[in-house]
């Protein structure tokens, strides 16, 4: 990558803001940036591993712990357990 940012990789990335103003707002921006149809290769959010493993990046705004995080996983994956289930439907 070029210009700095992360290659998630099909792993995550935490945001810990305890203190600071929500970042959500500006990294959801920056994933819509990103996305480029799924194939998660511009901006400052990539995963190279997205084609080979069909995951896409997901954003949850934890505000209760002062934690956004970012993870490669499973489309309707909402609460970024790893696993789209009825937890994920209560949530949507």
């Amino acid at each position: 990558m070029n210009g700095g940012g992360a290659d998630i990789q099909s792993g995550a990335l935490v945001f810990d803001y305890a203190g600071a103003a929500d970042p959500a707002a500006t990294i959801g921006g920056l994933l819509n940036a990103s996305c480029h149809n799924g194939l998660w290769d511009v901006g400052q959010f990539q995963d190279s591993t997205a084609a080979a493993t069909g995951l896409t990046l997901g954003v949850l705004d934890a505000t209760s712990s002062s934690q956004v995080k970012v993870m490669a996983t499973y489309a309707g994956d909402f609460n970024l357990d790893g696993v789209v289930d009825n937890a994920d439907l209560a949530i949507w």
